[in-house]
C-alpha cells in the first residue's frame, strides 16, 4: 500500500512539474470567453480595479492591456502578491498562465 502512494505521489509530481508551454499547448483561452469571469470576481472588485480606478482598470481588456507587459504574471503567478488577501485556485491560476502564454487573447 505504501508503494502505492509513492507511485502515486511520483506521477503527481512529473505532471506538476511540466513546463508550462507544454500544458497549455490545446488551450486557446481569451478574455471574453473565460478570463474576463476570473477577474471580474478577483480583481475588478469594489475598492481594487473596478470601473475608474486609478491603479488600473480591469473591468475591459483594454483596460488590463498595460500590464502585458510582465507585471500581471509577476505580480499574479510568480509572486502571487495579487489578488490581495488571498491565493487564487489552481484552476483559475492555470487559466490565466495558458492565457498569458498564448498571448493574451481578446
Amino acid at each position: 500500500m505504501k508503494k502505492y502512494f509513492l507511485y502515486l505521489f511520483l506521477a503527481s509530481s512529473l505532471v506538476a512539474c511540466k513546463d508550462v508551454s507544454e500544458v497549455c499547448v490545446d488551450t486557446n483561452y481569451t478574455y471574453n470567453d473565460e478570463i474576463k469571469t476570473i477577474i471580474d470576481n478577483n480583481c475588478s472588485t469594489s475598492g481594487c480595479h473596478s470601473q475608474g480606478a486609478y491603479i488600473g482598470d480591469y473591468t475591459t481588456y483594454d483596460g488590463m492591456k498595460s500590464i502585458f507587459d510582465g507585471e500581471f504574471e509577476d505580480r499574479v503567478i510568480d509572486k502571487g502578491n495579487m489578488p490581495k488577501g488571498f491565493t487564487l485556485n489552481f484552476g483559475d491560476k492555470s487559466k490565466l498562465e495558458c492565457w498569458m502564454e498564448n498571448g493574451f487573447a481578446e
